[in-house]
């Protein structure tokens, strides 16, 4: 699990069943007691997220009859800044027609509590047209302990059961769909950066003018010796410095500035397909509790 995680619970031995007729939720313990005991578990399909290509159980398993099927995605890691779009759109068709299908599906990964569990609430959303308060609210009635990273928690509330425009036109995060969606459906809203400031949450605000601009502990993808990579933020469009011209949506890339007294924070860049970066200089923000600024958000 990474440190980003809620409250971490040692895994579960054995599949949990989240809703008939078998979608199960585990653990790579679990995967494996299915793979020791075949006959105990009506599981035909086994989706492993983040555990590697070499479980030579789980391959024998797939290969005692021909109607069962081992589903890998090893590289998926337990961090904020995975990407789970490419996971969502090959996973949730084989949920979906094993679960229409009647058989049952176990997702699992390494202790059953985020990758996995983004996955289920995923197909939760699609199939229920659930949100994801609701989806997870179900998983937790069946017993399965959530405890996914927030920047899953953060990707599943944008992409909310594939009904959002967003995913409609862009089925991920590019600059094109990032700028015809920023304000109303992306990005986080900076009134609520400032409200949680106000009220006492940690923030980071601009160095010169103190304004708060984003939350450590809410907003930040990464964290480096240099500097923070973040989640966009409602102030980020109106600050773009792309050629010289302030606000310049048309711009790939260019200097981030403080939205009230324009001081160079960073910088962004639209230019990678799913990897859009947006980037601010330790050096240019002051960590403060309660911060009072002069001005306003406008």
């Amino acid at each position: 699990m990474g440190a980003a995680s809620e409250s971490y619970h040692e895994p579960n031995e054995l599949p949990i069943l989240v809703e008939l007729p078998g979608l199960y939720v585990g653990s790579l313990d679990s995967a494996l007691a299915v793979a020791r005991n075949p006959d105990r578990f009506p599981i035909r399909l086994i989706i492993s997220l983040g555990c590697g290509t070499e479980i030579s159980e789980l391959e024998q398993w797939s290969q005692i009859t021909g109607n069962r099927l081992w589903n890998r995605v090893p590289a998926l890691q337990d961090m904020p800044q995975e990407d789970l779009w490419p996971v969502l759109q090959d996973a949730l068709p084989l949920v979906r027609r094993a679960q229409q299908e009647q058989l049952g599906v176990l997702c699992h990964c390494v202790s059953g509590q985020s990758r996995s569990v983004a996955l289920v609430c995923a197909f939760l959303m699609q199939q229920h047209a659930y949100g994801l308060i609701e989806a997870r609210n179900a998983l937790e009635r069946s017993g399965v302990d959530v405890c996914m990273n927030h920047g899953f928690v953060h990707q599943l509330r944008i992409w909310n059961g594939g009904r959002s425009r967003f995913v409609r036109e862009m089925h991920g995060l590019t600059c094109m769909s990032l700028k015809q969606t920023w304000l109303d459906e992306y990005a986080v809203e900076w009134e609520t950066v400032q409200r949680d400031a106000m009220s006492g949450i940690v923030s980071s605000s601009c160095l010169q003018c103190r304004i708060p601009l984003f939350r450590p502990h809410r907003d930040v993808l990464h964290e480096d010796h240099e500097g923070y990579r973040l989640f966009p933020i409602s102030w980020m469009p109106k600050s773009f410095d792309g050629s010289g011209t302030r606000g310049m949506l048309g711009s790939l890339r260019g200097r981030l500035r403080c939205p009230l007294c324009s001081r160079k924070l960073g910088t962004f860049d639209l230019s990678e397909s799913r990897q859009a970066s947006f980037f601010i200089c330790k050096s240019a923000v002051v960590i403060r509790n309660n911060p009072r600024w002069r001005g306003s958000c406008g």
